[in-house]
């Protein structure tokens, strides 16, 4: 059985991108000292796009959801190759999902800036 996650990845600003590889993962963060593992995941590719949300959706296993602290994560890279550079966006602040309120979630992100 699985656990439908859906929502929308939040810009700060309509991004103009003609081409994104879009990432969203639900991660269990009540492991410690350890990098969060990843329960269920999706990739997809996002065409020409001027708007302030992208919609998503995934399927979560509801098994592996029981008893944990559930966060959603997103990252929004504009360039290929899945390096992390300035003009990408990415989850600062990770958002709290619930499984049982079953209701649309809002993933912020925000722009990486250039390094100076």
């Amino acid at each position: 059985m699985s656990q439908k996650v859906h929502g929308v990845i939040q810009l700060p600003e309509p991004c103009g991108l003609r081409e994104a590889n879009v990432t969203v993962q639900v991660i269990d963060a009540s492991v410690m000292d350890i990098r969060a593992p990843v329960l269920a995941e999706t990739r997809f590719v996002l065409a020409a796009h001027g708007a302030r949300e992208i919609p998503f959706a995934l399927d979560a296993p509801a098994h592996e959801l029981e008893g944990r602290d559930l966060r959603v994560v997103a990252e929004v890279l504009a360039r290929p190759g899945g390096r992390i550079a300035a003009g990408d966006y990415l989850t600062m602040t990770s958002v709290r999902f619930d499984p049982r309120a079953g209701r649309p979630l809002r993933v912020p992100v925000e722009k990486v800036k250039p390094q100076s």
